[in-house]
């Protein structure tokens, strides 16, 4: 049997297209169905479907956690002040106690 180079180039470049065309149409089913599919959860839901008690409290617990500050003003002007009179020290020993503390924990 002979191939002719020609001619299975012509059939794969006719596979090759036919492959991205179902990958085109392809995409927008997926969407499609994921939208169908978000469509069905939300019709199964109740309709007086409530938040349990344990959801409200997570959401007031966020809700504080939010409202605070992650920056301990106190704290940093404190160490400022200690910085400029030079009253700061480093304990360098304590320092390396707590690198190697966090190393072995691992």
């Amino acid at each position: 049997m002979r191939v002719n180079p020609s001619v299975s180039g012509n059939v794969q470049g006719t596979q090759t297209e036919g492959l991205k065309k179902s990958e085109a149409t392809a995409k927008p089913d997926r969407a499609r169905q994921v939208e169908q599919m978000a469509k069905n959860q939300a019709d199964a839901e109740p309709a007086g479907a409530e938040i349990s008690a344990k959801g409200k409290d997570f959401a007031k617990a966020h809700a504080v956690a939010s409202a605070v500050s992650d920056i301990r003003e106190d704290k940093i002007a404190e160490l400022k002040k200690r910085i400029a009179s030079g009253d700061y020290q480093i304990d360098n020993d304590a320092i390396a106690d707590k690198m190697i503390g966090e190393h072995a924990s691992f």
